[in-house]
């Protein structure tokens, strides 16, 4: 992607040229693959004749179907809630289209952007571009899909608890959920959310390499986010309560460590279990709030049935804002000794297409930790699986410096 924002600054390519290039693969590959699920191109093709300049001029973009595009529909990819068209972009959108990038669509989701598998009855289910038959991953799948398949040169989604940086793992490419509040995250459906998940939802991107990566974020949050040093210490995070992570994926975050040339400690974070007990309960309260205020699920998606019988007997819980701030500074005293954490992005490389059973959720037990304490937190590409499946390593960083996190996807990459 920095290549083509170059080559079109350098005038060796034009948007429409790099327009048509991108349209000829998802003419090739969206029918099997099934990622860009609304189209904009008569849209896209009058930006590419009359681009706007800036660091992403004609650079072609996809988002995810659940955040507000002008004039493009979506409805979280459910029966159950209404499709909505909104008359404005999200402030997300908003600003790619200043910097000159090009929307060329919306991208497929699970259902209410509840599950790590990117399926749903009203669009159909997002393969992966590695090998059709497995999971791209959720919920922001189809932005993971489209830009694995070139079809995106990057693309917009969302993370509350890893539905980032899962699909990046899944289809072996980059991708960053920025720290709480460094990123607008109005215009995403639904307009009303519960507290937890308001507070914790980040929007952030999917790109193919580190530098297009820092280059789409530097744009979001308004500041250079490239160049920053290596910290002098980085942790491996373990488990505390040892649960399986297949082999591949433990290795992935030694070979990583190994290249970054600084000190690599062990140390697992103290208040691990209490940030993952209390994402785990908020998080299982809220959706069953949530799926109980739909109504019926006789038009629902199997893997929102499955939740439904996980949280269903859920006990009530409310988001304490001091319970959250004590956690918050206890952890950031502790990051400024350890300011990056390594450890597995998934306890497993990406899963069959359609998988839903009731340990789904225990595979990205390494994505709590970054989500209930409101933390940068990256995933990039290390090695691959026995089956030739990528194997990504999640980097976690501390609130504010997704440079530093940047710096280190850099190195490892």
């Amino acid at each position: 992607m920095t290549e083509v924002a170059a080559a079109i600054e350098r005038r060796d390519a034009s948007p429409l040229e790099v327009l048509d290039l991108h349209v000829a693969h998802i003419e090739e590959r969206n029918d099997a693959l099934n990622a860009i699920v609304v189209l904009d191109l008569e849209h896209a093709f009058e930006a590419a004749a009359n681009p706007r300049p800036g660091p992403l001029c004609g650079v072609p973009f996809t988002v995810k179907e659940a955040i507000e595009t002008s004039g493009l529909p979506g409805c979280e990819a459910s029966r159950l809630r209404p499709v909505e068209t909104p008359i404005a972009d999200a402030p997300v959108v908003a600003r790619l289209r200043e910097a000159g990038a090009i929307l060329i669509g919306k991208t497929n989701v699970s259902e209410l952007c509840a599950h790590p598998d990117s399926s749903n009855l009203v669009y159909g289910a997002t393969r992966n571009p590695v090998d059709p038959s497995r999971s791209a991953g959720g919920s922001s799948g189809g932005e993971a899909a489209a830009v694995g398949s070139g079809m995106s040169a990057f693309g917009i989604g969302s993370d509350y608890g890893g539905s980032i940086r899962a699909p990046a793992h899944f289809c072996g490419i980059v991708g960053m959920r920025p720290g709480v509040g460094r990123i607008p995250t109005d215009g995403h459906l639904p307009r009303v959310q519960p507290p937890a998940r308001r507070y914790w939802s980040t929007i952030g991107a999917v790109t193919r390499s580190v530098a297009d990566l820092e280059l789409v974020l530097s744009v979001l949050v308004g500041e250079p986010l490239a160049g920053s040093p290596l910290p002098r210490r980085v942790a491996i995070y373990r488990d505390v309560l040892d649960r399986p992570v297949d082999r591949c994926c433990d290795e992935a975050v030694d070979t990583a460590a190994s290249r970054l040339g600084v000190e690599v400690v062990d140390a697992t974070p103290p208040f691990q279990l209490e940030a993952e007990r209390l994402y785990e309960t908020l998080s299982a309260a809220e959706s069953r709030k949530i799926i109980e205020g739909l109504g019926p699920l006789d038009d629902a998606s199997p893997h929102l049935r499955s939740i439904w019988e996980l949280v269903h007997d859920a006990p009530r819980a409310v988001f304490d804002p001091r319970v959250v701030a004590e956690l918050e500074a206890r952890a950031f005293a502790w990051l400024d000794e350890y300011p990056i954490l390594l450890c597995p992005a998934a306890a497993s490389p990406a899963f069959d297409l359609g998988y839903g059973e009731d340990d789904v959720f225990d595979l990205f037990h390494h994505c709590k930790l970054a989500s209930a304490i409101g933390l940068p937190a990256a995933v990039v590409p290390v090695c691959s699986s026995p089956e030739g499946l990528p194997v990504g390593v999640q980097i976690v960083g501390r609130r504010g410096r997704e440079d530093e996190v940047l710096a280190v996807a850099r190195r490892i990459s």
